[in-house]
């Protein structure tokens, strides 16, 4: 379980700091599975595994979003009234 949770963690914490500095940053892609949103019969550490890239992904995203923010024009998330 530590080889599955630390390398994705690690991996993405290292190769962050060199994507941003090249200047062509665009995605760090992880491997997940349906195992980590419903019991497929895979295993319990299977699916914790699965759950925590995929949980990864998405918090590694939201503590990104102020970068994002930053290089768009209008400054913020758009809202459902900007395109209605």
């Amino acid at each position: 379980m530590i080889t599955n949770l630390d390398s994705a963690y690690h991996l993405c914490q290292l190769t962050y700091p060199l994507l941003k500095e090249s200047g062509n940053a665009r995605s760090i892609v992880f491997n997940s599975s349906v195992a980590s949103l419903t019991s497929i019969g895979s295993g319990t550490i299977y699916a914790a595994c699965k759950q925590f890239i995929f949980r990864l992904r998405l918090i590694a995203n939201l503590e990104s979003v102020n970068e994002v923010l930053s290089r768009t024009p209008i400054q913020r998330i758009a809202e459902t009234d900007d395109v209605s």
